[in-house]
């Protein structure tokens, strides 16, 4: 399967307050809060925060949201209550489109978030193929209702503006501000954040498998 005409989803800056919404497979507003707004330069995106230690937040997202040309800048993450913190890039992975932020723990009020539940290594393959995009845009959390075609794709190593290497692939409609959200299986696991869209209706996300390799450096 050749997949063309990428949509990259970044969206505006984010001047209000998120406000909680929640789909028809993910209905937890706790699964809500591991998603944040990611802000760097002039673009934004989303972010999903998938660990936690002593010190810090990690949090998940995508590559393309950093403009390289446009760098130093100041990257900030506004978190479900709507405040907002300073973030480092601690990772950066064009060619798999990875980005793994940092922030400071001890200056996030701790009932203003919550940590994905990853889906655990080895498990057993999905028995239904619904899921769940989850992201957060400037007017509010939204979910898209999405059906996972393929957690194995192997993407075109010329296919311009996707993640190389293994991707999942889900057909779902693709959305201005979604890129770095969370995809999620019907039990609320994250099995991946999305990096972009087609306008055929194919979502193409980057699998947690990829960025587990990256979350080890941390332990």
């Amino acid at each position: 399967m050749l997949l063309v005409a990428v949509v990259l989803l970044l969206c505006g800056c984010a001047n209000d307050r998120p406000v909680m919404e929640t789909g028809t497979i993910v209905s937890s507003e706790e699964t809500c809060r591991c998603i944040v707004q990611v802000h760097a330069a002039n673009q934004d995106g989303c972010g999903v925060i998938c660990k936690v230690d002593d010190e810090s937040l990690l949090i998940a997202t995508v590559a393309h949201i950093f403009p390289e040309t446009e760098k130093p800048y100041e990257v900030t993450v506004t978190f479900p209550d709507g405040e907002s913190y300073p973030a480092t890039e601690t990772i950066y992975d064009a060619a798999r489109d990875v980005s793994i932020l940092k922030v400071d723990r001890k200056i996030v009020p701790a009932d203003s978030y919550c940590v994905a539940v990853l889906k655990e290594e080895g498990s057993a393959e999905q028995e239904s193929t619904d899921a769940m995009v989850l992201y957060a845009a400037y007017d509010g959390y939204h979910s898209i209702d999405a059906i996972l075609l393929d957690e194995a794709f192997q993407m075109e190593e010329d296919a311009p503006g996707f993640p190389k290497g293994t991707v999942i692939l889900a057909a779902g409609q693709a959305a201005r501000g979604m890129s770095g959200g969370g995809l999620f299986d019907k039990a609320g696991n994250l099995l991946g954040i999305l990096a972009g869209g087609t306008t055929e209706g194919h979502l193409v996300a980057v699998p947690l498998e990829t960025y587990e390799t990256y979350l080890r450096e941390f332990e």
